[in-house]
């Protein structure tokens, strides 16, 4: 990636008891702060070049870590830490790299996390800038078969560690014959499946937890089946924060910037960016 310095390292996460992976990323030639990328379930950070590109093209630098059970990261495939660990682990990973940080991207999975996290106040996230939260996951239960809930809170007792299909196919994901790409997989652990069922509120309750001077971008797929539009737009409506944005794309599945037509809208996010930058001076650093 021209013009970008990056690199990768693991470490024992003693938050989470397990080795996880991590990827760093800045621009050559200066630095507006840093940016926490936080990937989806069953994803991995590698597939989030385009991010990358697009942020330290801005001049942000951007740190990212493979949730455990997904990537390169240690654990059972799916398999996520409860909410209070993952914020212990996004605390953990920025004190070993020495980050502050100044904006959040956060996709499906990882944007729940995140909005639970900003309305739990995590120190980590005091001074953001803006939060993009992209096809975010606002209801967990929405299209959760009764029947599949019930069984998975009776394996949860006996086998938390089992894994079941989300359900989601990649035609759920993208307007094209794509396939999901290496790494990528469909299961949860029934563990994290109850997590998610547990910290499941209607989305005008999870917006109004939230307490953040940041500017919250609110990127959607109007065709997005698996986190639907309209408990983004209850989830948006009801924010109660100083600035806020919301951007539809047309056509869009769950992968709204991996739609085929995605263009237009990558030059309104390019702009929003720009936007924010000009809040945060480049230094040398």
């Amino acid at each position: 990636m021209q013009g970008v310095v990056r690199s990768e390292k693991t470490i024992q996460a003693d938050s989470v008891g397990q080795v996880v992976h991590i990827v760093q990323a800045k621009p050559e030639g200066g630095n507006r702060g840093t940016v926490l990328l936080l990937h989806g379930l069953g994803d991995h950070i590698g597939r989030f070049d385009w991010a990358i590109s697009l942020l330290c093209a801005a001049g942000y630098s951007v740190v990212g870590v493979d949730w455990p059970g997904n990537g390169n990261s240690e654990g059972i495939r799916g398999d996520m830490p409860t909410i209070t660990k993952g914020g212990e682990l996004i605390e953990e990973v920025l004190a070993v790299t020495g980050c502050k940080l100044i904006g959040l991207l956060a996709h499906s999975t990882g944007a729940f996390i995140a909005i639970k996290l900003l309305g739990s106040k995590l120190k980590a996230f005091e001074q953001l800038d803006w939060v993009w939260l992209n096809a975010p996951l606002i209801y967990p239960q929405h299209g959760q078969a009764p029947v599949k809930v019930i069984l998975a809170k009776l394996l949860a007792k006996i086998a938390p560690g089992m894994t079941m299909r989300t359900g989601v196919k990649p035609q759920d994901c993208y307007d094209d014959k794509q396939e999901f790409p290496e790494g990528v997989h469909n299961r949860f652990s029934v563990r994290f499946g109850m997590e998610l069922l547990s910290a499941s509120r209607e989305p005008e309750v999870l917006s109004g937890a939230i307490a953040t001077d940041a500017h919250i971008l609110v990127v959607q797929g109007d065709l997005d089946s698996v986190c639907p539009p309209p408990y983004s737009c209850r989830f948006f409506n009801s924010l109660a924060v100083r600035e806020k944005t919301m951007l539809h794309v047309s056509g869009a599945r769950h992968e709204p910037l991996g739609h085929s037509d995605a263009r237009s809208i990558m030059g309104a996010i390019r702009a929003w960016l720009c936007h924010q930058a000009k809040k945060s001076p480049m230094t040398s650093d």
